[in-house]
């Protein structure tokens, strides 16, 4: 789905909704009481990690020279290992402390906090083209 989300949709606006999505039912999953639901909402947010994952790495390294790239990878999956552990980690923490849905209301917020910061990188990134072209013209 990425080879057709993101062309359509570009890079940014890809990773903003595939996050948006993903947080929407990762909130939504506390909420689940069948199991044809649960798979539903697990289904949406599968598709949305399908686009999210491949996009973040693919866009970790586009701006890397090519002969830097290998170095770019090694700390891209040094990060992810260290999120594979402290994720699972502070939402364990806070399912023993405050029940099982806190972690899935904390990674969701987490989720719209990524769509907010895309948002605010976006509006950055599009000022910082148009006083670039505005000064070249």
């Amino acid at each position: 789905m990425g080879k057709m989300m993101v062309p359509l949709l570009g890079n940014w606006r890809s990773l903003k909704y595939g996050f948006l999505v993903a947080a929407v039912f990762t909130l939504l999953t506390p909420l689940v009481d069948s199991k044809w639901l649960l798979i539903s909402v697990q289904g949406f947010s599968g598709f949305a990690l399908g686009v999210l994952f491949p996009l973040l790495l693919g866009m970790s390294i586009e701006s890397i020279s090519p002969e830097k790239r290998a170095t770019a990878m090694s700390v891209y999956q040094a990060l992810y290992a260290l999120r594979m552990f402290v994720g699972p980690f502070v939402a364990g923490m806070l399912s023993s402390s405050f029940g099982i849905a806190a972690g899935f209301y904390f990674t969701g917020l987490l989720g719209l906090t990524a769509c907010v910061l895309i948002v605010l990188w976006e509006k950055k990134k599009s000022d910082k083209e148009s006083k670039t072209y505005s000064l070249s013209s």
